[in-house]
């Protein structure tokens, strides 16, 4: 450039400058080069300054683009500011590999006025962002966003996405920089919030975060349906934990410094289409659970009442009657009872536990054994009527009932469950010929219907088939016959005292 009297014509220009020597005097590990061209002209003491840039930057695996350009004259100023980020860059920043973020970010700042009372404006655009929680199957897709700034205040004029289905996510609001002010409404219309193995939902409503920079609460409403918690899964599901070790522990003094207070006050509402599934249950449930206290320390607590639905015990359908789930800390605990009617004979199939343990208690009316319970339930008789297969069967349904978080192999059981049918025993008896082996299936092809077909392995006993209908809880219709074309019809009425 060129110096005169009182007047200055120069040009700067820095071509691959280190940005990492200027940043290590601040203690950042910051690494790229710095293109700029500088145009001073004009008086000494008034000069007109034109410029740009180019800076390319990588911060601890993260690759950030910014470019600007502007001028500056009697202290007058105008800016433009441009940056571009790729969010594959912040997954380096997430705490573990279970979550993975992508998409593209760019963002426009403007700034004109001068330099006692600048005035701001500018623009993030999101593009095709997705976030995906492997640990609690949460899945968000299609993010786009368009966030302004318009002097001190920040509008989220748009931020939606979607889960992998038909649900959506929207946030809406606006950030008072000079007042410092939150205000923002993030929309639930049946998302898929979480989607595991052992739990999944999906969920409606509209949380608001309101407040100041240093105290905010998150309130709200949000119904759950469905809701399904799998108690097979549940009992065996292992909750990841994550080690803080002593060289993090500054680092995170100064996020909790930095993060305000967010006081939570939601409550999760279900009235219909929440079931607990599992170990034979099959149970449907509405309530609320509260999410409340200081966001770092959540606490959690509601239950749910049984609403319907059965308990299949052995081949057998108990009905559910009034029962509850209780939600507190971490874990649920749950009591349902179950009433099964025989002829004779009332049974209680009492189920109770928590997300950790299972646990089941039989009770009759008459009174009588688990033994005999069990022998009822699974061959209509005493436990001292069976034959040695029946009573294999009986002490193999001794072990689950004593042991439910444990599973063991049972081939009638899962022979009856290939067959798909409700019954499936076999009888040995002595005869004049030998020993005889029948085997019987049966199956409820409706509430009410009974059918039955038994077969031995002696040539001279015919095929025999039973109907049982109930026509109503005190009359039953009996109708059998076999293949030698005999058979009979019987009415049977019972009256309970």
């Amino acid at each position: 450039g060129t110096i005169q009297k009182e007047r200055l014509d120069a040009t700067i220009k820095i071509n691959k400058f280190p940005i990492g020597l200027i940043a290590g005097w601040f203690g950042y590990n910051i690494s790229g080069d710095i293109f700029s061209s500088l145009k001073i002209s004009g008086a000494y003491l008034n000069p007109k300054i034109e410029g740009a840039f180019v800076l390319p930057i990588i911060y601890k695996k993260l690759p950030l683009k910014i470019t600007g350009s502007g001028k500056y004259q009697n202290h007058q100023m105008a800016f433009d500011i441009e940056s571009e980020l790729n969010l594959k860059g912040l997954n380096i920043f997430l705490q573990n590999d279970k979550q993975k973020i992508s998409g593209l970010v760019t963002a426009q700042l403007a700034i004109i006025g001068s330099t006692s009372q600048p005035k701001f404006s500018g623009k993030v655009t999101i593009k095709n962002a997705a976030y995906q929680n492997w640990q609690i199957g949460l899945a968000i897709n299609n993010l786009q966003s368009i966030i302004s700034l318009k002097g001190n205040q920040i509008n989220i004029d748009k931020f939606s996405g979607n889960d992998k289905k038909t649900g959506k996510i929207s946030l809406t609001g606006k950030i008072d920089l000079d007042q410092k002010l939150v205000d923002l409404n993030l929309q639930l219309e049946k998302a898929q919030i979480i989607n595991r193995s052992d739990i999944n939902g999906k969920a409606s409503g509209i949380l608001t975060l309101e407040g100041n920079f240093e105290n905010l609460e998150l309130y709200g409403n949000v119904v759950v349906r469905p809701l399904s918690l799998i108690l097979d899964r549940l009992s065996t599901n292992q909750i990841n934990t994550l080690e803080i070790t002593e060289a993090n522990k500054k680092q995170d003094l100064a996020v909790d410094n930095f993060m305000p207070n967010i006081n939570l006050k939601i409550n999760l509402k279900s009235d219909k289409q929440a079931y607990l599934i599992g170990k034979g249950l099959n149970a449907e449930l509405k309530g609320e659970v509260k999410i409340y206290g200081d966001i770092k320390n959540p606490q959690y607590g509601g239950s749910f009442e049984n609403i319907g639905g059965r308990y299949d015990l052995l081949g057998k359908k108990f009905i559910l009657q009034d029962g509850k789930v209780e939600f507190r800390g971490d874990y649920f605990q749950f009591m349902i009872p179950a009433i099964y009617s025989g002829k004779d004979l009332e049974i209680t199939a009492k189920i109770y536990g928590d997300s950790r343990d299972f646990k089941l208690d039989l009770s009759s009316i008459p009174a009588m054994s688990t033994n005999d319970i069990i022998s009822n339930i699974l061959f209509g008789k005493s436990s001292l009527s069976i034959n040695p297969i029946q009573a294999i069967r009986i002490a193999k349904a001794m072990n689950d009932i004593k042991n439910p978080n444990q599973s063991s192999f049972d081939p009638i059981d899962s022979t009856r469950n290939f067959l798909k049918v409700d019954n499936l025993e076999f009888d040995s008896e002595e005869t004049e010929a030998g020993k005889t082996v029948s085997v019987g299936v049966g199956k409820y092809v409706s509430e009410k219907v009974y059918i039955e077909f038994q077969k031995s392995n002696d040539p001279n006993q015919a095929l025999k088939g039973n109907v049982e209908v109930e026509i109503t809880p005190s009359l039953n219709l009996k109708s059998s016959s076999d293949s030698q074309n005999s058979g009979s019809v019987e009415v049977e009425w019972k009256r309970d005292y």
